[in-house]
């Protein structure tokens, strides 16, 4: 059975309907889902697969709230060259 994550609704006083925002959201509550149910006994991950849900967890938390800090942090990477943003609508 897959475990129901359910999501608080957005809300606009708070910034929460940012589409950048809602992801990082989506991600720590996912990995924190992961972690319990695991924990639970409901999910079984090899041990050597368990520090990828850390890592998982610190990039994420890593990542800029801003969605356009995200943006020049990714334009600047040396893995930009990989990243095709016109495909995606992000270059104007």
């Amino acid at each position: 059975m897959i475990p129901e994550i359910n999501f608080p609704p957005p809300s606009l006083e708070t910034g929460e309907n940012d589409p950048c925002l809602r992801t990082r959201q989506a991600v720590a509550a996912v990995i924190q889902e992961l972690k319990g149910v695991r924990q639970d006994g409901g999910l079984r991950i090899p041990g050597g697969e368990l520090p990828w849900l850390d890592r998982l967890q610190g990039e994420a938390e890593s990542l800029p709230e801003d969605e356009n800090k995200l943006a020049a942090e990714m334009f600047a990477s040396h893995l930009a060259g990989k990243f095709l943003p016109d495909r995606y609508g992000l270059i104007k």
